[in-house]
């Protein structure tokens, strides 16, 4: 029998693993140091069949494993936490994806130990950036987490790290991030990486000055110092001897009523987070009428009081723009507050350093933490009275002012856009239902001096949209007519003297023969421009023939914005050309949505990516030439990474094709972190969801990137389940329900550990198609940014789209809002849902818009059920309108081509017939073609029924012919059971006036999720029609190491974020860096210049 070393008592300084290798076989023994047994029966780790020998490790399959440490085999400093676990066996052959590994990949001499790695047992398969892996698990098997740390001895026993695990590895974390997660994956294993950079807080001895409690009225309060400023008003008081001034934070006993509402049970270590209330002093003073002493204060939010609930430190506060006249007879207790500073990460603090932490603001109508930096608390303060000042105040005064409409100078502002006669306005239709904005031109203003008359008017001449009445006319035609977005015609329509409250931005509008064709498409990519080259007498025009050409002269523009509009976009172009972009880490990359995106705004500039899929890592490096790719786990990359910057010299990474990968990045080298951790155990699509899914743990990793890295900012996407999994539950069983734990837990997590990390952050719910995409996707967005630097908000939407408003209500009771172009006061209609109504200037981009010049295919009818041929005048017809007939039919017998359609590059049938085709064709000349253009085959009978499905909108398998209908579905011919509402996307039609209702990771028609039949050919999409659905350009590449490419194709773009998302996500960084680098640039120009005091 051969060891791994030889045993020696006497140096033994921990339990330690050994490695007993009989013939093919591994059997893992661990000694414990304190009996000098070995323990080893049921600790298992994978039984392999391959062509040359690697481990099958002896176990007793119903016997649970006794706990150990594996630390001798470590790679580097760190902690790892294991579990008890059941025995596993995993049968995998050479075919084998996840198996398929050079045979150079292990050295002859030494055992593969990477398959020793616990495998955390879940009832789940999963193929992401962690590995393919399939395990049991009984629900009581489970220890909660416990925290070790590797030897130097153990580090230096290190195996290579070539190999990629099939089993799911440990999610490698940051100490700070496991401090906060480990409490909310008790069933899951981690693995602590990096020394910790925590450090205890610094407090002098007055600073943690234990303060007496005031339980009951104070006997005595007396003042101490009155103000300068106003009669009646003190700096300091006395209360039974203790002393408070202006600026103090104070503890507050709530009203009784108060106490009975809210009596919960309490989610913090801290007895007083959710039963008092905390304050900031703002001003004191006498009442005049009476003997009665108030103190002005500002309140804070505990953080177990709001979103974060259990997650929150038990002694942190959020400053809240809410606050109130107080008796100073309700002062519980006087506080310590330590004020982090913008770049100051959250220290260690406990209950007997007796202080409480702040430095971020929270906004629970808009779910933000964000600092306030001193010169916006100092302009808040200047909008107060002497004497009475209070930020909170200010900031609602200042908001008062920005949402009040005032007349100066002939036009109107308000929010600090000035509109004057002959600029161009959005116009809220007052609807119930979302629509597009109507585009107007000021004619006149009649401000209010009136006082009957609350509010001024605007005399306005409406613009409406071409493309409404080119939709109109070609509503049973598909792809026929050019339309573009930005044109618009002046109508015969005015609105006279109409409220100014219903104007909501400002639209910036050019005269067609103003630019040159260069021009005006530089013009029309920017939001809110479009131009004009025609009109119609007719308020409602029916027809394009109803227009006439507008000239030039008698079109009028506001010069002067739209000249200084021009200049914007110019300074604009000028910044972008001389700042650097962010440098970007893409985490889960896939196939690049997101980075795509990103670097299509300009702003960003995607430089490292990393993604365990082979086929999905040479599709991103061949579309991303400039980033290096990591083709491997997010979690061995991060180990790496921090063992190569503490100075451990690990072994190289290679990629799962054998290649050598290069250093990763150093911290101060990223700006900007960003990815789609695996989305699969949160979505709501899965019905066998488990509490203790391993791929659920990999935000943790993202977030230890964060921490380790420390970049500007940062992003996280996921699907829209993300908002409401829950974390630390328990279940019956697999696909059961969830029961207990913490609500919304990684919500809760993520902004808890971006808060600990030193960032502001905020979160919405995005519809990808209010973006421009051509489709129906939510996504759950979270943005973050270092607390010295602006938090950018989140993308106006630019296209309407027919979905309701999305309304989340979250466990305080607040409601997750979605992004509006005008937010509602505050004081006024904010719960009313039309408040919230996401009014667009843009149509929809509809699935016409996007594939209708690619080239036309039909399949050919297999006639197996029905064997009556199609109709030869309709094949001649369709063949006439340059419809192309393909085979599609799987026989594996005929050794037939894999594909069905165009396999060589196929010329586009048109130019481009919308913005969007244009957008798709940016780089592809008209003589290369498109690529992509084809389908997989099925068998006969599924091609049979997709070729019969009528080529009407939104039909489906109810609409075939009775002998191609599914007898389980029907019952003498009519449709039964719950088949008619949960089947109606099998065989489903798109909706070509319409958008595509999602993106999805496989293409099977007869299938129930989405529907995947072309509009107006005989046929399923094909991956092209795929990727424009998700707003991947025609460039782009899709490569697979599969034999049958497709459905890897397929799983790529569908697993991606829409590009077109993407893109608004950077251009709203991109308009924080803007005014970031105005700054910089004013700072080099405008240098200090010494005074002379002589």
């Amino acid at each position: 029998m051969w060891y791994e070393r030889p045993y020696s008592p006497e140096v033994s300084s921990d339990n330690e693993l050994f490695v007993a290798r009989p013939s093919t076989n591994v059997i893992a023994f661990v000694l414990d140091k304190e009996t000098e047994e070995f323990q080893g029966e049921g600790y298992v780790g994978q039984r392999v069949t391959r062509k040359r020998p690697l481990l099958a490790v002896a176990s007793s399959e119903d016997e649970d494993c006794e706990e150990s440490e594996a630390e001798s085999f470590q790679p580097s400093p760190s902690k790892r936490v294991l579990r008890k676990r059941r025995a596993i066996q995993v049968e995998s052959s050479d075919g084998d994806e996840q198996s398929a590994l050079p045979s150079s990949t292990l050295p002859s001499n030494e055992p593969d130990l990477s398959t020793l790695v616990d495998s955390k047992p879940s009832a789940t398969t999963a193929s992401s950036n962690t590995g393919s892996f399939r395990s049991y698990r009984s629900p009581s098997s489970y220890k909660r987490p416990k925290f070790h740390h590797a030897t130097p001895e153990s580090r230096s026993r290190a195996f290579p790290t070539k190999v990629e695990l099939n089993a799911p590895e440990p999610t490698v974390v940051t100490s700070r991030v496991y401090e906060i997660c480990q409490e909310l994956y008790p069933d899951n294993e981690f693995l602590v990486v990096g020394s910790s950079q925590q450090e205890r807080v610094q407090l002098t001895a007055q600073q943690r000055r234990n303060y007496p409690i005031h339980e009951d009225d104070p006997d005595k309060i007396e003042w101490l110092r009155e103000t300068r400023t106003i009669p009646n008003h003190y700096r300091s008081v006395l209360i039974d001897g203790v002393r408070f001034d202006v600026g103090d934070s104070v503890m507050l006993e709530p009203p009784e009523e108060w106490k009975q509402k809210h009596a919960t049970k309490a989610s913090s270590s801290n007895p007083h987070a959710t039963s008092k209330w905390f304050a900031k002093i703002c001003y004191m003073y006498q009442d005049v009428s009476s003997t009665d002493k108030w103190a002005h204060v500002q309140y804070y939010e505990h953080g177990a009081s709001i979103i974060l609930r259990e997650t929150a430190h038990p002694y942190q506060l959020f400053l809240i723009d809410d606050c109130e006249n107080i008796d100073l007879e309700s002062i519980y207790q006087k506080i310590n507050i330590y004020q982090l500073d913008s770049t100051e990460d959250e220290p260690s603090v406990t209950k007997k350093d007796n202080v409480y932490l702040t430095g971020l603001y929270w906004d629970g109508h808009n779910t933000k933490f964000f600092r306030r930096n001193l010169e916006e608390e100092d302009r808040a303060r200047r909008r107060c009275k002497r004497g009475r000042q209070c930020v909170s105040c200010g900031m609602n005064k200042i908001q008062d002012d920005l949402e009040e409409w005032q007349h100066r100078d002939g036009a109107y502002v308000q929010q600090d856009v000035t509109y004057h006669v002959n600029d161009f306005v959005y116009i809220r239709p007052e609807l119930h239902e979302t629509d597009v904005y109507v585009i107007a031109q000021i004619v006149e203003i009649h401000p209010s001096e009136d006082v009957e008359k609350k509010y001024h008017s605007v005399d306005l001449r409406v613009y409406q949209r071409c493309d409404l009445i080119l939709r109109n006319e070609t509503k049973h035609e598909f792809g026929e007519q050019e339309m573009d977005e930005r044109r618009l015609f002046r109508s015969d329509t005015f609105l006279d003297d109409y409220d100014v409250r219903y104007i909501e931005g400002k639209a910036f509008v050019v005269h067609r023969n103003a630019v040159t064709p260069e021009e005006l498409d530089d013009w029309a990519a920017h939001e809110d421009h479009f131009y004009v080259d025609c009109k119609a007498e007719s308020e409602k025009p029916r027809s394009t023939d109803e227009f006439e050409k507008l000239s030039q002269r008698s079109f009028r523009a506001c010069t002067e914005c739209i000249e200084a509009r021009q200049e914007y976009v110019k300074e604009q172009k000028r910044l972008m050309e001389t700042h650097k972009p962010l440098q970007g880490l893409e985490l889960f990359a896939g196939a690049g949505g997101l980075s795509t995106g990103f670097d299509e705004s300009g702003f960003v500039e995607t430089r490292w990516a990393v993604e365990l899929g082979e086929s999905a890592s040479l599709t991103y490096a061949t579309n991303h030439p400039d980033a290096k790719v990591y083709n491997h786990s997010v979690n061995k990359v991060l180990h790496h990474a921090i063992e190569t910057f503490e100075g451990s010299r690990p072994k190289p990474l290679y990629s799962k094709l054998g290649k050598r990968l290069p250093l990763m990045p150093k911290p101060g080298e990223v700006d900007f972190i960003y990815g789609g951790p695996p989305c699969q155990g949160f979505s709501r699509m899965n019905h066998t969801k488990t509490v203790d899914d391993y791929r659920n743990t990999l935000v943790c990793n993202m977030l230890s990137y964060v921490d380790f890295y420390r970049p500007k900012y940062f992003m996280l996407e996921n699907v829209e389940g993300i908002l409401y999994h829950p974390l630390a539950a328990t279940q019956e069983r697999p696909g059961s329900t969830m029961e207990g734990g913490v609500r919304m837990g990684v919500v809760k997590l993520i902004l808890r550990v971006l808060i600990s990390l030193g960032y502001h952050a905020h979160f919405k719910l995005l519809q990808a198609g209010q973006y421009g995409a051509p489709q129906s996707r939510l996504r759950t967005i979270f943005l973050g940014a270092k607390r010295d630097l602006p938090l950018p908000a989140f993308p106006i939407p630019t296209h309407c789209t027919a979905d309701d408003v999305q309304h989340v209500t979250l466990e305080t009771g607040n409601l997750l809002r979605p992004v509006v172009r005008v937010i509602p006061s505050v004081t006024g209609d904010i719960k009313a849902r039309r408040s919230w109504l996401q009014f667009a200037p843009l149509l929809r981009v509809s699935v016409e818009d996007a594939i209708s010049d690619l080239p036309r295919f039909d399949w050919i009818d297999p006639c197996q059920i029905i064997t009556e041929p199609q109709s030869l005048p309709e094949i001649a017809q369709r063949l006439q309108q340059g419809i192309r007939r393909f085979d599609a039919v799987n026989d594996k017998a005929a050794n037939k081509t894999l594909y069905s359609g165009y396999m060589e590059p196929e010329p586009y049938i048109s130019g481009p017939l919308s913005r969007y085709q244009k957008w798709m064709r940016r780089s592809v000349r008209d003589d290369e073609g498109v690529t992509y253009q084809y389908t997989q085959r099925y068998r006969a009978n599924v091609v049979e029924c997709v070729v019969n499905v009528p080529l009407k909108p939104e039909a489906n398998h109810t609409d075939l012919p009775e002998p191609l209908r599914n007898p389980v579905w029907f019952e003498d011919g009519k449709i039964h059971g719950k088949s008619k509402n949960a089947y109606t996307s099998v065989y489903g039609r798109v909706n070509g006036k319409w958008h595509f209702q999602t993106a999805l990771t496989s293409a099977n028609p007869n299938a129930k999720g989405g529907r995947l039949l072309h509009p107006t050919q005989k046929r399923v999409l094909s991956i092209r029609e795929f990727a424009r659905a998700q707003g991947f350009p025609d460039h782009q590449q899709f490569l697979s190491l599969d034999d049958n490419a497709f459905p890897d194709q397929i799983r790529q773009i569908g697993n991606a974020v829409p590009v077109p998302l993407a893109s608004a996500l950077g251009r709203s960084i991109g308009k924080v860096l803007t005014s970031r680098w105005i700054e910089e640039d004013a700072r080099e120009l405008s240098p200090e210049i010494p005074m002379n005091l002589g």
